[in-house]
């Protein structure tokens, strides 16, 4: 078990989706969040965009990396080759960050039991009243992590459960950045200094307290 990691705690197994070619907030979020968990001990695996710079960072830091291309909400391509690997890798968790990796949800049965479904919601803009977004948010999902009172808001405006959501501020480690000085920095860490927008504030790596809510009400 890796350092840091309570013994209580068994450590699991992720699967983070983010198939975003830019590079931007979520990104940069994304990274840090895959290099605590990795330092807690827990074994992470990324699927990006082949071209991606987050894909790149994340091999830098050690992290085993899949190439994924989403052309958009209805992409169906990429789906038999997800359920292979999500059979064939067995993960604990699978970690929704974006829009278009959250459509994906949609095609994808819980292969393995005990198999949890997290998705992250950092944008700001309303969420639509419709039966998609209310099977997506209410039914393919185990969890909805939400950076901001105001996206909670926004999420339960639009029809998401109040129950299923957890709010978790995103943060940074100022460390990164005090190591940096008198040395040349990544392309990811010069555009984090620049992010001044992101807040302080609890862990993104909650996902104990996910599983634990979500293990009575999991859906097929």
């Amino acid at each position: 078990m890796g350092e840091g990691v309570n013994s209580d705690r068994r450590t699991l197994k992720i699967l983070h989706i983010d198939p975003e070619s830019e590079w931007g907030g979520g990104e940069c979020q994304v990274l840090g969040l895959l290099n605590y968990l990795t330092q807690r001990g827990h074994q992470n695996h990324l699927l990006g965009h082949p071209d991606g710079l987050l894909l790149r960072e994340a091999q830098r830091s050690g992290i085993a990396t899949f190439p994924l291309r989403v052309r958009n909400d209805l992409d169906l391509r990429p789906i038999f080759s997800l359920r292979r690997l999500l059979r064939s890798e067995r993960y604990d968790i699978v970690h929704f960050h974006t829009k278009r990796a959250h459509a994906l949800s949609f095609w994808l049965r819980r292969i393995h039991p005990g198999m949890r479904y997290v998705v992250t919601r950092r944008m700001d803009y309303p969420v639509k009243r419709n039966w998609y977004n209310d099977y997506l948010y209410n039914r393919r999902v185990d969890g909805v992590v939400a950076i901001s009172r105001k996206i909670v808001d926004l999420l339960v405006a639009g029809g998401v459960r109040r129950e299923r959501i957890r709010l978790v501020h995103s943060g940074i480690d100022p460390a990164r950045f005090q190591r940096a000085q008198g040395a040349r920095a990544t392309p990811a860490l010069r555009l984090s200094a620049r992010l001044r927008f992101l807040k302080k504030g609890k862990d993104i790596g909650s996902y104990w307290k996910l599983r634990r809510s979500s293990s009575n009400g999991a859906n097929g």
